[in-house]
């Protein structure tokens, strides 16, 4: 698993989109999950590319707080909290 520091979330609160940035990864990353505070995963995103940082469309959620996290070939990192106005 890789460490909290390695996600940036913004803005935090949201509204329409969350910026996502990472870095320190041992491999590209994949995908993107977005889970409800059950567990549920409410969202998911592919990522291309070795930008290190991707948008995130979130308007379909409803607000709350959720979990992110960023998953690469045998790795995925720590959940990030967010919350969507």
């Amino acid at each position: 698993m890789i460490g909290r520091e390695m996600i940036k979330l913004s803005p935090n609160p949201a509204k329409d989109y969350l910026k996502v940035t990472w870095n320190k990864s041992p491999s590209p990353a994949k995908k993107l999950m977005v889970y409800d505070m059950s567990g549920k995963a409410v969202l998911q995103s592919a990522i291309s590319g070795k930008s290190g940082s991707t948008e995130l469309g979130i308007n379909n959620l409803s607000p709350g707080m959720y979990l992110l996290k960023i998953f690469g070939d045998r790795w995925e990192s720590a959940p990030e909290k967010f919350v969507k106005e």
